[in-house]
């Protein structure tokens, strides 16, 4: 293989050669903060994404369609619409206060996510993730300069086998249709102390759904 090294403020990445032409195997990106849309959309051979703490902007579908299966996501960042959609991801880590874009990680290979004081989940966010089972959220406590308002946009976890989905370590203040379309496996919701409203058709669907948590 050969390593190229790009300038600074740009991106380095490794390539092997093949029959087939370039085969990007690592992509590691360094001294830059926003990753542009569609930057390597679809291209299957890309399979690890390093992202330095200092990359607080992942533009639409940057990694859309790639076969990356392992992400670190630092703090503040925004992660945008189908950013990770349709990738390999099985592992991801997300810094505090970060913004997740409609369908960003839609269709990924994700078992577990945790959220420590995220800001936005959007709509899709998790949607036909059908390996996922545990979504983790670690931060209560009312709004403040550390701890953002939580919101999580409509049908973000449907398609998804979580049957345990505590949001009492969140300060959300309405609960969307997150199932709307389908889940099988949810029998529990925990809500937290924050909460005034349900969405119609929240959890339409959810045929095992069993206990709603209001305490």
């Amino acid at each position: 293989s050969t390593a190229m090294v790009a300038p600074a403020n740009t991106i380095e990445w490794e390539v092997n050669f093949s029959q087939g032409g370039n085969d990007y195997k690592k992509v590691v990106v360094f001294n830059v903060t926003d990753i542009v849309a569609d930057a390597f959309k679809g291209k299957t051979a890309v399979t690890t994404v390093t992202l330095p703490a200092n990359v607080v902007n992942i533009g639409a579908s940057a990694f859309e369609g790639t076969k990356a299966t392992s992400v670190t996501i630092s703090a503040n960042a925004n992660i945008g619409a189908n950013a990770f959609k349709n990738t390999e991801l099985s592992s991801l880590t997300i810094g505090d206060k970060a913004t997740i874009g409609a369908s960003a990680f839609e269709g990924t290979k994700l078992t577990s996510v945790g959220l420590g004081k995220f800001a936005e989940i959007g709509a899709n966010a998790f949607k036909d993730c059908a390996d996922l089972a545990t979504v983790t959220f670690t931060q209560p406590g009312a709004p403040s300069a550390s701890v953002p308002q939580h919101t999580i946009g409509a049908v973000a976890f449907s398609g998804t086998v979580i049957s345990d989905l505590n949001l009492s370590n969140t300060n959300l203040l309405t609960v969307n249709r997150l199932f709307e379309e389908y889940n099988s496996d949810l029998t529990k919701d925990t809500f937290p102390a924050t909460l005034t409203s349900i969405a119609a058709s929240a959890f339409e669907k959810c045929v095992k759904l069993a206990t709603l948590d209001f305490t």
